[in-house]
Parts: C-alpha cells; structure tokens; sequence
C-alpha cells in the first residue's frame, strides 16, 4: 500500500491538468466531478497509505520512495522523492480530508460564478503544492511546493479579477511571502553550504552526529528558517498580507488562509526540529514572535466588523499560538493544535461564507441580525466551531490550547510570562469572535401567524428593531396559499413620516401559487436614514379557506448607508436608476421575476 504513495499528490494534479484541457467541454457538472472526486480520491488513497503506515511502520518509522532524479549538475543531484513519517502523515491527511470537504462545500456556493472551471483548475493545483510541500524528502522539492503554494494563494485571493482591489490584495499577499521566502532559500544555500546536502533525512543525521547546541551556523540557519515561516504563516512583522486575503472567495479562505498554507511555516519548524534543538537562543525568538503576535491578532480581532476579517485575525492569532508551542519545544501540542484548528476554522470560515451568501455579499456584521432564525442549521455548525475556538471544553479547541499553555509553563523561566500572554489571547479570541457589532437590526412580522375567514381581509407589518440609518432592505416572505392570498404591500409609517429622505418601494412580486411575496425598498437623500424601531411595511391579504397561516421569511437583506446618494435617482418597478456622483456606492436592491 505505501507504494502508492505518489498517487497522493498526482491525483490532485491530474485534475488540475485536466480541467486545463477539457474544461470547457466538461460543462459545471463534469468540472465538479473532475475538481472534486481527484481531492476525494487523494482523500481515501491518503487514509489508506497513512492507515497501513501507522498499522505497520516501516524500518525507522519512514517511508522514502524515489521517483526520478531532479536534476544532476557538479555531484548535487536532488531527486523528486517522497517522504513520509508521523509528522507528514498528520499534514497529509489533514490537506486532503479537509480540502476534499471544501471543494465538496465549493461546488455548490460557486455555482454561478463565471470563474467556476478556473477556481477548481487552481484548487487542484493548490492541493497539489502543499502535498509536495509535506512530503518533499529534500528540501529543494519542499521549496518548490513552498512557492506553488504561493503562487496558487495570489491566483485565488485575486480570484475575481473584475475588482482592482482584489488583484491589490492578492498582489500584496504574494509580494509580502517573498520576503519571507528570501529569508527561506538564504537558509537552505546556508545549510547546503555547510552540510553538502538538502536530503532530509541525511541533513538531519549529520546536524545530531556533529552539531552541539548554540552552534552559529545553526542559530542563524534557525533564524533564516524562521524568516521564511513568519512571511508564509503570517507572524509580526509579516502578518499584514492575511487579513486582506479575504478578498478571495470563502472556500479559498477556508482551505488556504485557515486550514492548510498558512501552517506551512509551522510545518517547516516541526520537520527541521533537530536544527531548531541545536538552534539555542533561536527558539526564544520563535516563542516571542508568536506571542506577540498572537497577542497583536486576538486584540485586532475585537475591533473587527467584517466577519471575514475578525476569523482572518484570529487565525493569525492561533498561528501565534502554534509558533509559541515550537518555540518552547511544544511539537506535539503545536502540532495538535494545528490539527484541531484546520477543522474548526475551516468550520467557521464556511459558515461565514453562508452567511454572506445568504446577505447577498454583506459582510459587515453590524448589519446582521437575528440570523439564528433565518439560518438555524449555520447557526448551529457556527456555534460549535465557536465553543472551539474558544476553548470551551469539551471540543478540541481546549485541549489543544491546553496542551500549549501547559508546555509553556513549564518552558522555563520566561515560560511564566508567556503563558500569561497565551492565557489571555484564549480570552480575547473568546471575545473576538463573538462579537457582532453594536447595530444590529432585527425584524419581525406581526401579526403572525394570521387568521382570516372566507374573504376576509387583514393585513400584516414588517417591523423593525434597532435600524440605524436604514438604507435598503429586501425580503421574501413564504405564506399558506390554501388559506390566504397576498394582494399588495405598502411602506409603513417609519419610512413614509417626515425626514430629509424619499422611501422608494420596488415591488412587490406576488406569487399567490408558490405561496411568496417579494419586495424591497431604499431610502435617498441628503439627510440620515429612519433610526430606531417601527414599521418597514406592510402587506395586505384576503382569506382564501377558513384558517391560520403562518409567515415565514426566506431571504433577508437590510442594510445601513454607506454613503449619500443623490436624491434625484430615478426607480421603477424592478429596477434602479442611480445618478453618476463620485464616491462610495449604497447598497440598492433590484427585483427580478
């Protein structure tokens, strides 16, 4: 079974090669089945080949197999070969399960991009690098997984090339890694210059047999090795380029920036452990930097409205976490928390994806209210990865964090002090990722549900709680068509009384068979939007059969405003019409049949 291996990473990337030369023909349908079952079949041939390894360790507790050699120039000769032990077992299994679900999770929120082909061709290639990544058995093959990585991470994260400012960012991100991949291949050229090797394991036998701790070429090899880790997984002073990743698309955040890439640099310190025994003060500076860091995140979090942006700087706050667990010689525990983070925020960012799927694209959280209502399932995974990445026991998140504090404690006597900074990031990220900004708007229908005989007619109100400068809102609202019919809607009195504002009602559309009505409205002016609570609107229907139905909504949208619009816009029933000022653009919604 481990002689297959290599067909870990060659399915991914016979997928990504195959949609580069079918994908057209294939159609949607055929692109998922291609992008998605060559990760899933990565997925199962990995638990298989990981399974046996695990059931029947080789000779030495690894398994290298050489596929050809690379290159052979003046006696340096690297080959393509694989490597696997109980360190890439852990990164194997959790690259290809956890990116197996997103892409099972992508084939359905990317449904209608027109990019649909093009996000799978650069997901397959992605899970392709990181796989060379981990199983590289020498370090020049590491590096090339380390740069595909890279170069996939600046495809996806300036993915929707249609908005400058997410080529801006993808640009950032790629240009900010670089500098941390300087510092990366000065560590190799150090190492091979000294060693005469980049084979893993051999570097490693010749640094135990000859190196003694404290050693200068190992102490800036170290450093150097950190430089590329903190540029790849985001650390102080390089963590600026994640936050802004989260321009790309939610599944894309999920895998690369949470689960998989951004650990790479914790990956790198755990696979080169025995340089980092020798590395002495090195390990100091590899600690503080992710407490520091973690510390800087968990606290820029809590100021965070995008809900992309507050799981962004929380993963840069538990990537800290990871770096202060190998800089007190924490593997296991870093390790572990790894492991357990790739999940739950993969968990997170996905549930984040619905959400502003579900807000057409909103992703301020100010503007979010009452979800729990109108998305209960999201509701319920979000709040499970929630209590994890809070450390509330029993989910994995605690024990994780609890391994790292502990082997923090005990790391000696500056252990003490990071241990209070650990402990207090768990609280800030708590109190990070629950927070939800202070202007959330609730709705609510009433009377509901309504009661009406034969021909009767009645009528019931969109209400309003909390609105702060209302800009727009659309609803769909789902009524028993057997008991009553809708037959209008009308703006209610909080957008019809006095103010320096017009309310603009587009709709509705009444499907009286499917049992929907349909309808939105803006607010433009000069002035403020309605604030505080009352009416939106309210819909009128007659008694169809004696008896009660219920009302439910089924899309919810309402939003502040982000700008002032000219008051001479024009609307019609279905569509709008806005003047060419200058400046940022309100949120207007247009209905459709």
């Amino acid at each position: 079974m481990l002689s297959l291996l290599w067909l870990i990473p060659a399915l991914p990337a016979a997928g990504s090669v195959l949609l580069v030369l079918l994908g057209r023909r294939l159609g949607r349908a055929g692109t998922a089945w291609v992008g998605t079952g060559s990760v899933g079949l990565s997925a199962v041939l990995a638990l298989l080949v990981c399974g046996s390894f695990l059931a029947a360790p080789p000779t030495g507790d690894a398994y290298r197999q050489v596929l050809w050699t690379w290159f052979d120039v003046g006696g340096f000769a690297p080959t393509i070969g694989l490597h696997l032990d109980a360190v890439s077992v852990v990164w194997v299994l959790v690259i290809t399960v956890v990116g197996f679900l997103i892409h099972l999770y992508s084939v359905e929120h990317m449904e209608r991009d027109d990019g649909f082909t093009r996000f799978f061709i650069y997901m397959d290639l992605f899970v392709f690098s990181m796989l060379v990544l981990v199983l590289a058995d020498n370090l020049l093959l590491l590096y090339l997984g380390w740069e595909g990585v890279g170069l996939c991470s600046y495809l996806l994260i300036a993915f929707w090339q249609e908005d400058t400012q997410n080529v801006y960012s993808g640009r950032k991100a790629f240009i900010v890694t670089r500098v941390g991949d300087t510092a990366l291949i000065a560590g190799l050229f150090l190492l091979f210059t000294h060693y005469h090797t980049l084979e893993i394991g051999p570097l490693m036998a010749a640094i135990g047999a000859t190196a003694s701790r404290g050693d200068p070429v190992l102490v800036a090899a170290g450093l150097l090795l950190l430089g590329g880790a903190v540029g790849k997984s985001a650390q102080v002073p390089l963590q600026t380029w994640l936050p802004d990743a989260m321009a790309g698309p939610s599944p894309v955040s999920a895998l690369i920036h949470a689960a998989t890439m951004v650990t790479a640099g914790i990956y790198l310190i755990t696979r080169l452990n025995p340089i980092m025994a020798q590395a002495g003060w090195a390990n100091d500076v590899i600690a503080w930097t992710g407490a520091i860091t973690a510390l800087v995140a968990a606290t820029a979090a809590v100021a965070q409205t995008d809900i992309k942006k507050v799981l962004a700087y929380s993963t840069v706050s538990q990537l800290g976490y990871m770096f202060l667990a190998v800089g007190t010689q924490t593997y296991v525990a870093g390790v572990f928390h790894m492991v357990t983070h790739a999940f739950f925020k993969a968990l997170l960012f996905l549930g984040a994806g619905a959400v502003i799927h579900s807000m057409s694209h909103e992703q301020a959280m100010r503007r979010y209210g009452n979800l729990r209502k109108y998305l209960p399932i999201t509701f319920g995974t979000f709040f499970v990865g929630w209590l994890a990445i809070a450390g509330v026991p029993p989910l994995s998140g605690f024990w994780s964090k609890d391994e790292i504090l502990a082997g923090t404690f005990n790391s000696g006597p500056q252990g003490k002090v990071l241990w209070i900074i650990g402990l207090a990031v768990a609280a800030l990220t708590a109190a990070g990722i629950s927070g939800s900004g202070p202007n959330a708007a609730s709705i609510a229908l009433a009377p509901n549900p309504l009661t009406l005989s034969v021909n009767d007619t009645g009528s019931v109100n969109v209400q309003v709680s909390n609105a702060q400068n209302l800009g727009a809102f659309e609803f769909i609202i789902a009524f028993d068509p057997a008991v009553v019919h809708a037959s209008g809607v009308t703006l209610g009195p909080m957008l019809t009384g006095s103010g320096t504002y017009t309310a603009y009602l587009l709709g509705p559309l009444i499907d009286n068979t499917a049992g929907t009505v349909r309808f939105a409205a803006y607010t433009l002016g000069t002035g403020a939007g309605p604030n505080g609570s009352g009416v939106l609107a309210t819909m009128q229907f007659q008694g169809m059969s004696a008896g009660t139905s219920g009302l439910t909504f089924t899309k919810v949208r309402i939003t502040d405003r982000s700008a002032v619009i000219d008051a001479g816009a024009a609307a019609t029933n279905g569509s709008v019409v806005v003047g060419s000022g200058s400046g940022p653009r309100m949120w207007l919604p247009t209905l459709r049949k």
